[in-house]
């Protein structure tokens, strides 16, 4: 489906979300490397610093793919395909195949900046 920038969508709800920073219980978890959001510190497999065998995403996740760049900010977009390529990894450590890496595609952003506009 295409919207052209005058398109309008009628609906009887939306919603915007937004997340900055990962659930308190995450906070009292001890032995874990975390950012000062309180997000666990993940490698590009999605696998936490600290352990091979706890993975992270959305909210959760400290993620940064590459050294020269900043870490994946707290967006839905970056959950959601963090999401499915996590179920994907998992079933390879299931099957004893090897972990691939994590790679974002940016499809854009959306903010609102009043009751009827939005860009």
């Amino acid at each position: 489906m295409y919207f052209s920038y005058n398109s309008r969508i009628s609906a009887n709800l939306k919603i915007w979300t937004a997340g900055i920073k990962a659930p308190d219980v995450i906070e009292e978890l001890d032995g874990f490397e975390k950012d000062n959001l309180s997000r666990l510190k993940v490698y590009a497999t999605l696998h936490t610093f600290s352990d091979p065998n706890i993975f992270a995403f959305g909210d959760c996740a400290h993620c940064q793919l590459d050294a020269k760049k900043t870490p994946l900010g707290a967006r839905a977009q970056v959950a959601s395909q963090q999401a499915e390529f996590l179920a994907q990894s998992l079933e390879c450590r299931l099957k004893n195949k090897p972990l691939t890496l994590f790679k974002f595609s940016d499809k854009g952003s959306i903010i609102s900046l009043s009751q009827d506009n939005a860009i």
